[in-house]
């Protein structure tokens, strides 16, 4: 019942705001479908804020978001606040980074949410080349990510761009409790 509710709201020619927080839209619940679900939401041509916060996402959920965002022209807000799921142990890798690598390509985003997604200083620095150069983007919410320093450098190498667009920065409680030491 996911797919058909989500593509008919793809398909809606004058929602402007959506807000699916916490709704079980996630990876975990409904597999590859929610990917696809949220592939067919982000075909609105009108949709200028998704809210999809406190849904889990895999890999496959954040490259459909990425995709659908780099597609985007009318998508001014959207708000990711725990989504990521924690980092494989072996890989590391975090699903959230993919999605990073479609904004570069975006040109409406002008507020992002980030927020709670077990963001470290690999994935600060994919945002930090993915945002240098967007051509919108002026408010990033980031807090609640275990950044650290090395994260926190790459935020503020972005800041302090020219090329960057970026006004508002919030990276409130990034410094993991014990890991103060680290560069």
């Amino acid at each position: 019942c996911c797919l058909p509710l989500a593509k008919a709201l793809g398909e809606h020619r004058r929602l402007q705001s959506l807000h699916l927080a916490q709704t079980g839209l996630s990876s975990g619940r409904l597999g590859p479908v929610a990917a696809r679900c949220c592939a067919a939401i982000l075909r609105s041509e009108s949709l200028q804020t998704l809210d999809l916060s406190w849904n889990l996402f895999a890999e496959d959920s954040f490259v459909e978001l990425g995709k659908g965002v780099s597609a985007s022209s009318s998508l001014s807000k959207l708000s990711l606040v725990a989504c990521g799921e924690r980092p494989g142990a072996q890989s590391g890798d975090r699903a959230i980074d993919h999605f990073f690598e479609f904004l570069s390509t975006n040109s409406s985003i002008a507020s992002l949410d980030v927020s709670l997604n077990h963001i470290d200083y690999r994935g600060a620095l994919v945002l930090e080349d993915a945002l240098e150069a967007h051509e919108a983007l002026t408010d990033l919410t980031i807090s609640d990510n275990p950044l650290q320093r090395l994260g926190f450098r790459s935020l503020l190498r972005l800041l302090a761009r020219d090329a960057s667009k970026l006004l508002w920065l919030s990276a409130a409680d990034c410094m993991a409790p014990g890991n103060a030491s680290q560069n």
